[in-house]
């Protein structure tokens, strides 16, 4: 909770998690159809409880030594350092496609696909089914793109939104995933699987609105399958957390929150 200050204490206030609050629940379901649904679960959640790109080529880690005889990572293997490398493929639907063959183009291919995954693009019908298209294994594509329109179709209303995705005259919708790390937990030619440690940032700017932005932590867990020459989205599950303490900095007001998402244009490539 937060603690009073008294004169004899610093000046510097360090926002605690509230003790009387009861912990919130840990979700993983598993499926490409998950990530839709603990989004809608973390959103509401998320008001219930307070309101009632690169540019340049990085070296690839050295994960080749790393890895056991099945490819999963070592036990006690030193966390990875910075990787990624950037897609050669150009985009589809506004998504960097086009990944190295090997650890490093998986874990970009992860990071990006989460970043576009957790999009403004997602809540609308035309490119959110553009998007799956783009980064969906063929094998589920058609089976994703029906269950994401259900669940956006239901999702729509609790975030503020008409039935085309549009927030209200004079809001702005914000809806921003931004990867903080990559770890590859299992990595094969055929396929890989990686986790993606990232921040988001949900709900509508302006001054009447009754869905403020907030933020959440999360690890997306991501399966990859290598098809047609690319690193393709096969399966996704995720957790809540790690998740820092709150800093001590004054909240924004909607107004300014408003001017950031509407200046702020946001970043297609995460990693």
């Amino acid at each position: 909770m937060n603690r009073p200050i008294t004169d004899e204490q610093p000046r510097t206030r360090v926002l605690l998690p509230d003790d009387e609050r009861a912990p919130r629940p840990s979700h993983r379901r598993s499926g490409l159809l998950a990530l839709a649904i603990i989004v809608l679960f973390a959103v509401g959640l998320t008001y219930a409880n307070r309101y009632g790109g690169a540019t340049g080529a990085v070296s690839p880690a050295t994960g080749s030594a790393e890895d056991s005889a099945d490819g999963s990572a070592a036990a006690g293997t030193p966390a990875t350092p910075i990787t990624g490398v950037i897609p050669t493929g150009g985009t589809r639907a506004g998504v960097p496609v086009g990944y190295a063959h090997d650890r490093a183009g998986a874990e970009s291919a992860a990071a990006n696909y989460v970043t576009t995954y957790g999009s403004e693009a997602m809540v609308k019908p035309a490119s959110r089914r553009a998007i799956v298209d783009a980064i969906a294994d063929p094998a589920v594509k058609s089976s994703l793109q029906r269950d994401l329109d259900q669940v956006f179709t239901a999702m729509l209303p609790g975030l503020g939104l008409d039935k085309g995705g549009n927030p209200p005259k004079g809001q702005s919708f914000v809806y921003r995933t931004i990867p903080i790390g990559t770890k590859t937990v299992k990595y094969s030619p055929r396929e890989a699987t990686v986790e993606v440690w990232n921040v988001g940032v949900i709900g509508l700017a302006g001054k009447e609105s009754t869905k403020p932005v907030t933020e959440w932590w999360n690890t997306t867990t991501v399966v990859l399958r290598w098809v047609d020459h690319d690193w393709k989205l096969a399966d996704v599950s995720q957790r809540e957390g790690p998740t820092p303490v709150n800093g001590s900095q004054p909240v924004s007001s909607p107004e300014e929150m408003k001017r950031a998402v509407d200046q702020f244009g946001g970043l297609r490539y995460g990693r």
